[in-house]
């Protein structure tokens, strides 16, 4: 069966012409304004594009890095036992963080080729710089956690700074992607 599509003459969001509601899911404009259109993509990049890799990944580093704000914050102010589980869990984290900033990294690269056919564009090439940096600042802060053998103030404020910059950086990437989700996607 051959799919038909529509696009919003708006913001260019193309979907199924069955799945469209009163409403672009995109914009929120009126139905009126969705106008037929070709099938561009081929179905395999069509598939990998509708997988949402990439913005699904880039949640983990995320979380990873706000949560770690949040158990820096809690260790300065806890005692006894549970401020131990806090820095062991902080240090896990931590070490754990840089995987997951190149895992998004990674899948980053791999959606703009599937999406855009290219790697750099401006938008792209910014939130490489952001990514790159949010990438340096949470390896720096795993080697603090490496380091870290017993609760050391400095240290400790050192590696919440780390945590902000990269969160920091997060919402960075996560603002410059967010202005490519209507993104017309080119064809093959």
């Amino acid at each position: 069966m051959q799919k038909t599509y529509v696009r919003c003459k708006v913001c260019g969001f193309v979907m199924e012409e069955s799945a469209l509601g009163e409403v672009c899911p995109a914009c929120g404009f009126k139905r009126s304004v969705f106008a037929p259109d070709t099938e561009r993509l081929s179905p395999m990049r069509r598939r990998i594009i509708e997988a949402h890799i990439h913005p699904i990944i880039v949640h983990f580093p995320q979380a990873f890095s706000f949560f770690l704000i949040f158990l820096s914050a809690m260790a300065l102010f806890s005692k006894n036992d549970i401020h131990d589980h806090i820095i062991l869990v902080t240090r896990y984290l931590a070490l754990a963080l840089p995987f997951t900033v190149f895992g998004a990294f990674i899948s980053g690269l791999f959606d703009a080729k599937i999406r855009l056919k290219k790697i750099i564009t401006p938008i792209l090439y910014a939130k490489i710089i952001a990514g790159s940096i949010f990438f340096i600042s949470s390896v720096i802060a795993g080697y603090f956690a490496v380091i870290l053998k017993e609760f050391h103030q400095s240290l400790f404020f050192a590696m919440s700074g780390l945590f902000i910059l990269a969160f920091v950086c997060s919402v960075i990437v996560g603002k410059l992607g967010a202005l490519l989700v209507c993104t017309k996607v080119q064809g093959d």
